[in-house]
């Protein structure tokens, strides 16, 4: 993610409360967090962060952005998603 796409993103909602100073600590803290964050738009995933890459184990956000929710949630779970 970066400061453009933050804020002419669909994802970029948050890029509206913050000052520019607190845009680029905002992308930095989610960036590394170690904790999955993902952004979820009608179901798909809009963005993901390095530590939700590996935790469903790809390579790269291509594998991941535009792919559906359900997809990623073992069978037994996806009724309480």
């Amino acid at each position: 993610m970066n400061k453009s796409e933050l804020i002419s993103s669909e994802n970029g909602m948050a890029a509206k409360f913050l000052g520019e100073n607190d845009i680029d600590l905002f992308i930095e803290i989610v960036e590394n967090s170690p904790n999955f964050i993902a952004v979820i738009r009608d179901y798909k995933y809009t963005f993901i962060n390095p530590a939700g890459i590996r935790l469903l184990r790809c390579n790269s956000t291509d594998q991941i952005i535009g792919r559906k929710l359900l997809d990623t949630v073992a069978p037994e779970y996806q009724t309480s998603v």
